[in-house]
């Protein structure tokens, strides 16, 4: 999906998406382990219209189960070494599914890609992890 504008929300669902991409150790700032290989993922691609901060929050719905998403912003898609611009994945297990936020300095018309993944679901697995979720972008003033 493309972000045409900010502030910019959207309600969504990974449950029927498939898994594509993930996060490697060390491959990005905000995660130490292998994240988000064995779930599915949605990508939104970001240009800014306007240089600043923006923040990228992710809040995870408690139905039909509980899920605790993955945040990720790369300058590619697929994401490669060295491409990723931050993460988040704030709830350690057992999850319950917490608010992911990631806070960028970004700039005007180099677009970014957000990934939406999984790390857990409501049994403390990571295989296909996945649930609804309310994804919004906001600059800061």
């Amino acid at each position: 999906m493309i972000v045409q504008s900010v502030p910019f929300t959207v309600d969504a669902s990974t449950l029927t998406l498939t898994q594509d991409y993930g996060v490697d150790p060390g491959a990005c700032a905000g995660v130490s382990t292998s994240q988000g290989h064995a779930s599915p993922d949605a990508v939104y691609a970001f240009t800014p219209t306007e240089s600043g901060t923006y923040v990228v929050r992710v809040v995870p719905s408690k139905i039909p189960t509980l899920y605790d998403p993955l945040l990720y912003v790369a300058s590619a898609c697929p994401p490669t070494p060295g491409t990723c611009l931050g993460a988040s994945d704030e709830v350690p297990l057992p999850s319950t599914g917490g608010v992911e936020q990631l806070t960028l300095s970004l700039t005007t018309g180099v677009t970014v890609y957000v990934f939406v993944d999984g790390t857990y679901d409501k049994n403390a697995s990571a295989e296909g992890a996945s649930g609804n979720y309310e994804l919004s972008i906001t600059k800061q003033p």
